[in-house]
């Protein structure tokens, strides 16, 4: 919804800030890549919190982590060098691309591991079907 509302008012947003025509006529220009990565923030934020749940840590902060520190920093050298400007403008779009294609990758890997020959989830011990461990029930006190 928030993307959709920037695109649409992506001028009148420019003109919030007082900007001059050149800086309005790029803006116009830049607003819906940056609307397509609120759409790729999300994939990557539920894709965290898919293997918090569980408490498979490790994988949740190579792509939290993997993005600002690695592959944001390789895009920034390279994606300028070969397209000029719109490479900074794609810096961020393509850092979130290949994070959210990475948290893909790691959820087929995760979810091929926990299954048996035959397809089914397999529950390991003291783990409900989905990854979790079960909750005691509390009681009141006496």
């Amino acid at each position: 919804v928030y993307a959709i509302f920037v695109f649409i008012l992506r001028k009148e947003i420019a003109l919030l800030f007082g900007v001059s025509d050149s800086v309005m006529e790029l803006t116009v220009q830049i607003m819906p890549l940056f609307c397509f990565t609120f759409l790729l923030y999300a994939v990557t934020r539920i894709t965290t919190s898919y293997f918090y749940a569980p408490k498979e840590n490790l994988l949740a902060y190579i792509i939290i982590y993997g993005d600002p520190v690695i592959i944001f920093v390789l895009l920034s050298f390279v994606l300028p060098e070969l397209l000029g400007l719109t490479g900074v403008w794609l810096c961020v779009q393509m850092s979130q691309l290949t994070v959210a294609i990475i948290g893909f990758v790691f959820i087929r890997k995760n979810d091929k591991r926990t299954q048996d020959q035959t397809g089914k989830r397999i529950v390991f011990q003291n783990q409900s079907p989905r990854g979790r461990k079960p909750e005691s029930k509390l009681r009141a006190p006496n």
